[in-house]
């Protein structure tokens, strides 16, 4: 895709949630450094989470190039399969809402349609829309069993365009990571990358990204400044 959002007619946002509207870093970290606070005592607690912070940045990077390369030399496919049957494990959502999200959703919704496009579980996705009071504002959420394949294939994409009626290229997909960007690709749809997730802002850019903004929270500046 050429990323290019002038004079396109935009009607269904599809968002990620991990990195994208949940604060799934944060997590991760607190998480880690409950465990081995008691063996790094000796490390401050801000030392401790840069610490853990790298690591856990530095996995998922790693994780994202791996699959960049793989792409490239036409070895993804065995990959993808992995990676689906791995997203399809049920974890519940513990995250917490990105800062603003509420009311950026809520202020988006007014003018587009909203979906979700995540490689979580049903049960867990739907909980989590609930709990933060989000699940009303969503028409389609499709997770990891929703389709035959999974993050980074286009068909979660174009079933969500089908079930909203809408052309695919009408669609946006809004997420944190190259598997978000490799579906926006395969579906032909245009793509915002957000900062606030794992993947880097270079190596979104390494994978084609054209767009990156901080977080969702400047997702409507920037579509009304971009979009005629």
């Amino acid at each position: 895709m050429t990323n290019s959002f002038k004079n396109q007619t935009l009607q269904v946002i599809v968002f990620d949630i991990d990195g994208t509207l949940a604060e799934t870093d944060e997590y991760y970290i607190n998480t880690i450094q409950k465990v081995i606070r008691p063996i790094f005592f000796f490390i401050s607690e801000k030392r401790t989470r840069q610490m853990i912070r790298k690591m856990v940045m530095f996995d998922e990077t790693l994780l994202s190039t791996f699959y960049f390369l793989l792409d490239r030399i036409d070895l993804d496919v065995l990959f993808r399969s992995l990676h689906n049957r791995f997203s399809q494990r049920g974890v519940e959502y513990r995250y917490q809402l990105m800062e603003g999200c509420n009311q950026t959703l809520t202020e988006l919704s007014k003018k587009y349609r909203l979906a979700i496009f995540t490689a979580g579980g049903e049960k867990s996705t739907e909980a989590f829309l609930k709990r933060v009071g989000l699940a009303g504002l969503f028409e389609v959420v499709v997770s990891s069993k929703t389709c035959r394949y999974t993050k980074p294939s286009g068909q979660p994409l174009r079933y969500i365009a089908d079930q909203m009626g809408v052309q695919v290229k009408d669609c946006l997909m809004v997420g944190d990571t190259i598997f978000d960007l490799g579906s926006a690709n395969n579906a032909g749809v245009n793509f915002i990358g957000v900062k606030s997730g794992f993947d880097g802002e270079w190596l979104l850019r390494l994978c084609g990204a054209k767009i990156i903004i901080p977080s969702v929270k400047e997702l409507p500046d920037f579509l009304c400044r971009n979009l005629l």
